[in-house]
């Protein structure tokens, strides 16, 4: 199973779950002695710091059940910049498992999970959840952190919707996420619908290369783009931010009201 697979599944996991979350920054052996070198890891979803240790977790052992790799607490320094997540009970070959799930502070995915609630003995990475590297850089252009590359050559581009008006409106460019008003519809599929629809006609790309990840039913949604580099992308958008709406964005609401896309 590639990346984005794994990443899609536990997205689904996420929204699935009802239980309110609270903010938390968890310490664990620091009481132990100076370590050599402190490494930052950071969510590899979203790119928001996750942890810091004194070990390269590559290095660390994995656990031969489900791959994650295995932290001691009793034999590292780390500090875990993560939010409590749900509870899981997990069907093992033995029985059942406990998971007290930890979740990153900005995209809620699940990154690590221990056997206790607190001061558990041992903590466990999940499976490709974490990057030593926070970003890519693109040389002399400023690309925000809304618009990334993924591990498999495509671009992640968070966006924040809001339905009004009759036409397209791209407000922003910068920052966390790109900021768009659509028309006003009746329903999320139809405001999913009309939003591929005008992010194909801005990036002139086809609707293959175009794929909604995150967000079905929230204003805030994550698009993966195909054959465009961060940068061509960060263009495409900047260029159509400076326009007028366009009337091309109330002809293509017709259409989609009348289930033609």
């Amino acid at each position: 199973m590639c990346i984005r697979d794994r990443y899609q599944r536990r997205v689904r996991e996420v929204q699935s779950c009802a239980m309110p979350k609270r903010s938390t920054h968890t310490f664990a052996s620091e009481e132990n002695a100076e370590p050599d070198i402190l490494r930052v890891y950071y969510c590899l979803y979203c790119g928001t710091r996750a942890m810091v240790i004194d070990a390269d977790i590559a290095n660390l052992p994995k656990r031969r059940t489900d791959g994650s790799t295995v932290v001691e607490t009793g034999g590292h320094t780390f500090r875990m910049m993560l939010e409590r997540g749900e509870h899981k009970l997990i069907k093992r070959a033995g029985g059942y498992e406990r998971q007290y799930r930890m979740n990153c502070t900005k995209c809620s995915l699940p990154v690590t999970y221990q056997p206790t609630p607190e001061h558990p003995e041992r903590v466990f990475l999940l499976a490709d959840s974490l990057s030593d590297k926070p970003k890519v850089s693109f040389g002399d252009d400023d690309v925000p952190d809304c618009i990334q590359p993924t591990v498999n050559g495509e671009v992640r581009a968070s966006f924040t919707i809001t339905s009004k008006a009759d036409r397209c409106r791209i407000k922003r460019v910068e920052g966390n996420s790109v900021e768009i008003e659509v028309k006003d519809v009746d329903t999320d599929e139809r405001t999913n619908q009309l939003f591929m629809q005008y992010l194909v006609h801005v990036l002139g790309c086809s609707r293959e290369n175009v794929e909604l990840d995150f967000g079905a039913h929230s204003r805030n949604k994550v698009y993966l783009i195909k054959q465009k580099t961060p940068v061509d992308v960060y263009h495409k958008l900047k260029e159509a931010a400076k326009v007028m709406p366009s009337k091309f964005y109330k002809a293509t609401a017709d259409h989609c009201i009348k289930g033609e896309i």
